[in-house]
C-alpha cells in the first residue's frame, strides 16, 4: 500500500465522483466547531516499521508506559477539515490503485480545541476504478482518562506539529479496542525519533 498515492478532498459539503470512497459523517448531536480527519494508510507492522520499533502500543503525551492497541502510520494529506456547517461532513479518498485503509477516524472539536465527538472506519476500500460510499455517526467521546464509552486524544509536539491520535471504545467497563493513527518517523509525536516502543 506504500506505493498507492493518496488523494484527499476535503468537502465543507457533499462531495462524490465515479472514483474512490466518499465518506460521509454524520454529526449527530454533537455540533462540532471542526472536525480533523486522521487517514491510517498503513498499519505498523514488523514490515512497515523501522529501527526496531514495535507496533503493539504507544505511550501517548505525558504517559510513560506504552498502551497496547492497533497502530496505523497518517497518511501525510490527513487533516482539518473546512469550517462545519450543517449536520454532515464529507471526504472524498481517491487512489491511483484500489486499496483498503486500515482506519480512518474523524475527530470533532469545540470552540476551544477539545475533542468531543469521534467517528470512526475499520477496512475502508477505496476502489481505483469505480466510486463507492461509506457512512459514519460521530459518537460523543471524553478524554483518553474520563469514563465514557468512547474516548479521545489527541496530541503533538510543539513545533512542526505532527498530530497523534488514540481512540478508545469502551463497553460495560470493558475496553473494547484503542487505535493509534500516528505519523510514521515520529510515533508518539514528542518532537522525536519513532520511539514509541522498542524491543
Amino acid at each position: 500500500m506504500r506505493g498507492a498515492l493518496l488523494a484527499i478532498t476535503l468537502c465543507a459539503t457533499g462531495c462524490f465522483s465515479d472514483h474512490g470512497v466518499a465518506i460521509e459523517v454524520d454529526l449527530g448531536d454533537i455540533k462540532p466547531a471542526t472536525v480533523e480527519l486522521f487517514v491510517g494508510k498503513d498499519d505498523c507492522t514488523s514490515e512497515t516499521a523501522s529501527n526496531g520499533v514495535r507496533c503493539d502500543g504507544i505511550a501517548p503525551m505525558d504517559v510513560t508506559t506504552p498502551l497496547p492497541g492497533a497502530v496505523a502510520f497518517r497518511d501525510a494529506s490527513s487533516g482539518m477539515l473546512p469550517q462545519v456547517s450543517g449536520s454532515t461532513v464529507t471526504v472524498q479518498l481517491k487512489s491511483d490503485q484500489a486499496i483498503t485503509l486500515p482506519v480512518v477516524i474523524a475527530v470533532g472539536f469545540d470552540a476551544n480545541r477539545q475533542p468531543i465527538g469521534t467517528a470512526t472506519l475499520h477496512k475502508v476500500d477505496v476502489p481505483a476504478s469505480s466510486g463507492r460510499v461509506a457512512k459514519a455517526t460521530m459518537v460523543p467521546a471524553s478524554s483518553l482518562t474520563s469514563g465514557g464509552n468512547d474516548r479521545v486524544l489527541v496530541w503533538s509536539k510543539a513545533t512542526s506539529p505532527s498530530t497523534c491520535v488514540a481512540v478508545e471504545h469502551w463497553d460495560k467497563g470493558q475496553l473494547v479496542s484503542r487505535d493509534f493513527v500516528v505519523p510514521r518517523d515520529d510515533l508518539d509525536c514528542d518532537g522525536k525519533c519513532a520511539d514509541a516502543a522498542r524491543d
